[in-house]
């Protein structure tokens, strides 16, 4: 498989082209940790939406694909009636941990409408999110990912 490396450069014209995609009445946004963090701290911020929360999930351990996914730390967002929030991760690779988020958040919150974006959409992925700005069939070596030494 190839890498591709994205760098922040990228990064910060998909926020401001997302951005202006995005509907503007989402009550929260939800980062799916660790990849879609700094995705969803910057929309927070370019959307000027304070509620931001976090959402764990272990599917890889480095670049292997685990068997199993582990969802844990689902925010509390009963206050949340009514209104839409923003499900955000940095990219749908297979798309097993959207699914699965998608399926719990709707489950536990079923009058909350929920929506999803990422920044990258790989080309084999079963979920394709709401949003999304870049097509791939590459591993990409996010900016803000340390062990790759690109920072």
């Amino acid at each position: 498989m190839t890498k591709e490396f994205y760098s922040y450069e990228n990064f910060a014209k998909d926020i401001n082209l997302l951005s202006e995609r995005l509907p503007k009445d989402f009550k929260a946004i939800v980062g799916i940790a660790r990849g879609g963090i700094t995705f969803a701290h910057f929309l927070s911020e370019k959307l000027n939406i304070r509620e931001l929360y976090t959402v764990r999930a272990f599917s890889y351990f480095g670049d292997q694909k685990l068997d199993t996914i582990t969802i844990s730390s689902l925010p509390d967002l009963s206050h949340i009636k009514n209104n839409k929030i923003l499900i955000v991760d940095d990219i749908s690779d297979s798309g097993r941990t959207f699914s699965e988020i998608s399926k719990i958040f709707s489950r536990e919150y079923p009058e909350i409408k929920i929506y999803s974006a990422t920044i990258f959409l790989s080309e084999k992925s079963s979920f394709e999110p709401d949003f999304w700005i870049r097509k791939t069939s590459n591993w990409i070596t996010f900016f803000w990912s340390s062990n790759e030494n690109q920072i």
